[in-house]
């Protein structure tokens, strides 16, 4: 197990003792690769400098290596932790010092008298703190026949069930409802493949929640040993759905700049011929008679020349890479005002408009001309989406992790099929026989710009909704 420090003070030097000090398997024996501190001087960063560890003054350093296995902060700062967390490699596990304590006092194998069998009682005690520290994750203690010992509060609010109907089950049963050990190259059995290697095991894996929604996850399995035989593991299990898809919709980010250079381009060369083509047709037409039969010809050219032109402006839109100018502001206020300036066109469909907004005020930093143009777009989207007599509704929220606000747009309409909803971000892509297709790209841009997330929940024939969800201004973050 390779392990890097962020913090190499009196902290450091206790765990540098803890690690020397407790007897681990040689299997998942821990290994100090790299610290991280502002001050070289720190002891816990010269005494490991003097064993040949690695030492860098820049902690983000570790979020790109894919070598390492734990980033144990120890701090002390909240907000260090967070961003770690927040920041880490999916497959990396960060932990602060008193999780980190509980952590290595699990790997520990413990000799017990008479008996090889898994003292429950204290792997009970040992989980229920681990548990209580790590409730961002899903964690279950599974034995070697797939039996789920002990799980932590989150999976069961996930999956909709209660304690006893958890413990004694298959991991397999609740996770996958299936009736068979996950066994596929898709799903690789984390049980399976560390009484293989005796060795920690990271995969990902598709679990279903209480509404049948699939939800992909990075799973950290790691052995739990006693007298050096396995007798269980200790699984996390962390939903990363929001980040897969936010890569998966948004692509390669240089493939992108590239075609917005491409874009910007050729609207600015098309621009001018586009001007002349309009400027020349409408001065013709002041000339001539209403009734002349080239009338409407004309009308025709200068409708499509003004169309042409909107596209060329949504290219621009597209190619723009201007930062955000961010200030504090009123999420509620931004999503009531951007319901105004379409409540015309959803009137003109019969379409009711309804706004759910948070009862109290959710503060974002943001540029709001941005966010507004978001909302703008999706809500212009619903309307085209959704027949006469239908409904879209605007709702915002505080999201389940306290530290983000969320906006919903959901409409009642056909919805996507499913086999094109990964392709609605990429740039020029549409379903509408008029579209340009960059409307919900320069919407993802500038969520993604505000450090935000975007997604889309849609069964065909039952609707859409668009989420997205934008950190809070900064001292409104509970830690």
């Amino acid at each position: 197990m390779k392990i890097a420090i962020v913090g190499g003070g009196s902290r450091c030097l206790f765990f540098i003792n803890i690690l020397a000090t407790y007897r681990f398997s040689s299997e998942v024996q821990p290994q100090i690769v790299a610290v991280a501190d502002i001050n070289p001087d720190a002891p816990g960063v010269k005494h490991l400098v003097e064993r040949g560890v690695y030492y860098t003054d820049d902690y983000s350093e570790f979020l790109t290596r894919e070598d390492l296995d734990v980033v144990l902060d120890l701090t002390g700062d909240e907000e260090i932790f967070t961003y770690l967390c927040k920041e880490r490699n999916l497959l990396t596990t960060v932990l602060n010092d008193e999780t980190g304590l509980i952590f290595f006092e699990g790997y520990r194998p413990r000799e017990c008298a008479g008996s090889r069998q898994l003292n429950f009682k204290r792997t009970k005690q040992l989980c229920d703190l681990f548990f209580t520290e790590l409730v961002n994750e899903e964690v279950f203690v599974i034995d070697t026949s797939f039996t789920i010992i002990d799980v932590n509060n989150l999976p069961l609010q996930k999956y909709g069930l209660e304690r006893k109907d958890v413990i004694g089950k298959h991991c397999y049963e609740v996770t996958h409802r299936v009736k068979e050990p996950c066994s596929s190259k898709a799903h690789p059995c984390p049980m399976v493949e560390i009484q293989k290697s005796r060795q920690p095991y990271r995969c990902t894996h598709i679990h279903y929640d209480k509404e049948g929604h699939r939800i992909l996850h990075s799973i950290s399995a790691y052995p739990i040993f006693e007298a050096n035989k396995i007798v269980g593991i200790v699984e996390l299990a962390r939903d990363i759905t929001w980040e897969t898809s936010l890569q998966k919709s948004f692509g390669d980010q240089e493939k992108l700049s590239a075609i917005g250079r491409l874009a910007a381009g050729v609207a600015h060369e098309l621009n001018n011929p586009l001007t002349t083509v309009l400027t020349s047709t409408m001065l013709i037409q002041e000339d001539m008679d209403p009734k002349h039969p080239d009338y409407e010809e004309l009308d025709l050219v200068k409708n499509e020349t003004l169309r042409c032109r909107n596209i060329v402006n949504n290219l621009l839109n597209f190619a723009r890479q201007s930062k955000p100018i961010k200030q504090d502001a009123d999420l509620n206020e931004i999503v009531q005002s951007s319901m105004a300036l379409i409540r015309k066109q959803a009137d003109f469909k019969n379409i009711v408009m309804k706004c759910d907004t948070c009862p109290e005020k959710l503060m974002v930093y943001c540029d709001r001309d941005q966010i507004q143009q978001c909302l703008i777009n999706l809500g212009l989207n619903a309307i085209d989406a959704t027949a006469p007599g239908g409904r879209i509704t605007f709702s915002t929220a505080l999201a389940d992790d306290e530290k983000m606000a969320r906006i919903s747009v959901a409409d009642t309409g056909e919805g996507l099929p499913l086999n094109i909803q990964d392709s609605i971000f990429e740039p020029f892509f549409t379903t509408k026989e008029t579209g340009t297709g960059l409307g919900l790209s320069i919407t993802h841009g500038f969520v993604k710009q505000h450090k935000g997330f975007i997604g889309l929940e849609s069964t065909q024939g039952h609707g859409a909704t668009f989420t997205i969800r934008l950190p809070l201004k900064r001292e409104e973050t509970h830690a």
